[in-house]
């Protein structure tokens, strides 16, 4: 592991755990947040699969809890 990719996944890394974007770039000893963004932070599938999924809460309402179906013949 070269010290590239610990800069890569160390960026990556602050971000996805909730570090703001200038607390990133202040670690990194990045001239501006863009280059800390754009060359050194990569998107995590588990955060990306959370993003989405907030965005459908907020479109799609929840679903009331199913109602329990009675099997045909046992009324």
């Amino acid at each position: 592991m070269s010290w590239h990719v610990f800069r890569h996944t160390f960026s990556t890394l602050l971000v996805g755990n909730g570090e703001d974007v200038k607390t990133a770039q202040s670690l990194m000893r990045h001239a501006n947040a863009n280059i800390t963004m754009t060359l050194y932070t990569h998107p995590v599938s588990s955060k990306k699969r959370e993003a989405q999924a907030k965005i459908v809460e907020m479109i799609r309402p929840r679903e009331m809890a199913p109602v329990a179906v009675m099997a045909r013949g046992t009324a």
